[in-house]
């Protein structure tokens, strides 16, 4: 091909990125395919044309294309994560897995990689979706929340729900029903402040959802402190108890996506407090644990609290690596089978 042809083809090339920039997809793929007639192996047009075909959900064709551009060398993160998405949405899901992991290799922190690997992994519906489903089942009287952040997961409770949100930097940006109050502090202040019982005329809570700190003392020391006001149907939800990998799941962070080490309260209540039902949901991105059948006056936890510390904090993620499923009582997703498991101890 000629400098002339190929001066030619790069200022097409150029319009049709533009039209694709602002969103004119249709001339933009025009452009894109009058390109590939002439220069059926022009690398940037198979590329950028292949993305556009992802984005009009044409899968197989995007596939195609976009296969032609993509080898055992290719280092361009981004590429390979629309890539492995591209895979996700033709299911299949083991060539996903693989081209996800080139991408982890070439870098860890590859946020985009790491929610897809584990919305591949971890199979049922995302964990706020989950949340809404416990409070229409249990409509519960009170909602404690530890961790409001933006109150994406506040917001879900019911205008009826008398709802208290705990954390000492909240941002929310959306409107919370009349009910609702939140309090700027720490969970361990709040208790220590608050007496729960005399605060609400011994009205027990029902529904809590833990999503504070993303360290194992922490979220053990807010289910032994929500476990006390709370009555033995009630349930304590626990977000962050499937670690992804080993980088993701370290006590301290190193990445953005980060469930930190709070995965050990499972098989720690499950060591020290077998009278309770403790089972983890396989939502994305980190799993959703659900304890009941609780025990309001238990102080097994406590007394022991500092021994638990002892043992559980130096652990890292090869302790449940080979045996995820049975350590941390990973359950099916179906809702109905959530419910019922939830329940099978409690009456």
């Amino acid at each position: 091909m000629n400098s002339t042809i190929t001066l030619a083809i790069d200022q097409k090339f150029n319009t049709a990125t533009q039209q694709h920039m602002s969103g004119n997809l249709q001339q933009a793929e025009e452009i894109y395919k009058s390109i590939l007639m002439k220069a059926p192996d022009y690398s940037p047009a198979l590329q950028n044309y292949g993305l556009l075909l992802l984005q009009n959900k044409n899968f197989p064709l995007a596939e195609k294309l976009l296969q032609k551009v993509i080898s055992s060398s290719t280092t361009d993160e981004q590429l390979l994560v629309n890539f492995a998405m591209l895979k996700t949405h033709l299911t299949k899901l083991g060539e996903a897995t693989e081209i996800i992991e080139r991408v982890l290799a070439i870098n860890p922190d590859n946020k985009a990689g790491n929610g897809i690997l584990s919305r591949i992994t971890l199979l049922g519906d995302e964990y706020l979706t989950y949340l809404s489903y416990f409070h229409e089942w249990l409509k519960p009287q009170l909602y404690v929340e530890i961790g409001v952040h933006h109150g994406n997961s506040l917001v879900l409770a019911d205008q009826a729900t008398q709802t208290i949100g705990i954390d000492p930097d909240p941002k929310v940006s959306q409107a919370l029903n009349s009910n609702t109050q939140i309090y700027s502090l720490t969970s361990e202040s709040f208790f220590a402040q608050y007496d729960l019982n005399s605060h609400f005329n011994n009205r027990p809570i029902d529904l809590s959802f833990i999503d504070g700190l993303h360290q194992f003392e922490a979220a053990l020391k807010d289910f032994i402190n929500i476990e006390k006001y709370s009555k033995k149907e009630s349930i304590i939800l626990i977000h962050d108890c499937i670690p992804l990998n080993k980088i993701t799941s370290e006590r301290e962070r190193v990445t953005d996506f980060w469930s930190g080490d709070v995965w050990k309260i499972v098989p720690c209540l499950k060591k020290y407090r077998p009278d309770l039902t403790v089972f983890t949901i396989p939502s994305p991105p980190t799993g959703l644990s659900v304890v009941t059948n609780l025990d309001p006056d238990s102080d097994i936890l406590s007394k022991n609290y500092e021994n638990i510390l002892n043992e559980y904090v130096p652990l890292d993620y090869s302790y449940i690596e080979s045996n995820k499923n049975n350590m941390l009582n990973i359950t099916e997703s179906d809702w109905n089978k959530i419910k019922k498991r939830a329940r099978s101890n409690n009456y």
